[in-house]
């Protein structure tokens, strides 16, 4: 297991089995895959539609079984919605998720939004009630892997989320993708 460092070395990191211990420099072996988490992600734009952030990027060929983001601090969520997935770079646009219109405006803290299903569906959103965590039933399905390539001669690849906002949006999330590689090169990275 290697980690990449602040100077862009890879260092070997040693974790005990079963471990579920992770940070923003760290990839750690569980399951089916490492898991990598991109924590603390502003999302402030000021007005606009189709403000996209970078969430991680792509060497080689990679299979993600599991991408979600959970809201940790939310101040206002009025105009948050047409969220999407997608993947990125020179090349163009591809969807992950198609859009997923108001569900998200009614998001607070805790909230999760996932990729649940294939890439003609929206993003799931699971808001928790006032009182007691409530779990979409959608979240317990199995989560549909998908494989993503990066651009042919090394040109930066990304996955991405996408959203419309106002002025006033602004709240924090944090990342999560299971994945593994499936070229000799496959590398998913906090950007």
């Amino acid at each position: 297991m290697a980690r990449l460092t602040s100077d862009g070395l890879r260092k070997n990191l040693t974790v005990p089995i079963g471990s579920s211990e992770g940070t923003a420099e760290t990839s750690i072996l569980v399951g089916l895959g490492k898991a990598i988490h991109n924590d603390g992600i502003r999302l402030n734009p000021g007005a606009g539609n189709d403000n996209q952030v970078n969430l991680f990027q792509v060497t080689g060929t990679i299979k993600v079984r599991e991408l979600l983001l959970i809201v940790t601090t939310m101040t206002d969520t009025t105009k948050f919605d047409n969220v999407a997935f997608k993947a990125d770079s020179a090349g163009g646009t591809v969807d992950i998720t198609t859009l997923s219109a108001a569900g998200a405006r009614a998001c607070c803290e805790g909230t999760i939004l996932a990729r649940t299903n294939i890439s003609t569906s929206p993003i799931t959103v699971a808001v928790p009630s006032a009182n007691v965590l409530v779990v979409d039933p959608a979240l317990s399905e199995i989560y549909t892997p998908f494989t993503l390539v990066q651009e042919t001669g090394g040109v930066a690849s990304y996955i991405l989320f996408e959203y419309d906002a106002d002025a006033a949006t602004d709240l924090i999330i944090d990342a999560h993708c299971l994945w593994s590689p499936i070229s000799d090169d496959g590398l998913l990275e906090i950007v």
